[in-house]
């Protein structure tokens, strides 16, 4: 069996993201700097099943709620 067979079958369907969205929405098409921050257990498992439930990553969700935030408070530049 060759190598590239074994990685082959590894390989797993990646479900669809927001990311695709984001680039779309121009929120991925400037530079990135890292952003984290600590964060209380609960809400960080509140994240995870968010998510899981949205088929999307922590960062999207992040970016995407974020973004929100600035533009309910009328602060966003874009």
């Amino acid at each position: 069996m060759s190598a590239g067979n074994v990685f082959d079958s590894a390989r797993k369907k990646i479900p669809p993201t927001r990311v695709d969205d984001l680039k779309a929405g121009g929120a991925l098409a400037e530079p990135m700097v890292m952003h984290s921050t600590r964060v209380p257990v609960s809400l960080n498992k509140a994240i995870k099943k968010l998510a899981v439930d949205e088929q999307a990553t922590l960062q999207a969700l992040t970016i995407e709620a974020l973004e929100t935030l600035l533009k309910l408070r009328g602060k966003s530049e874009s």
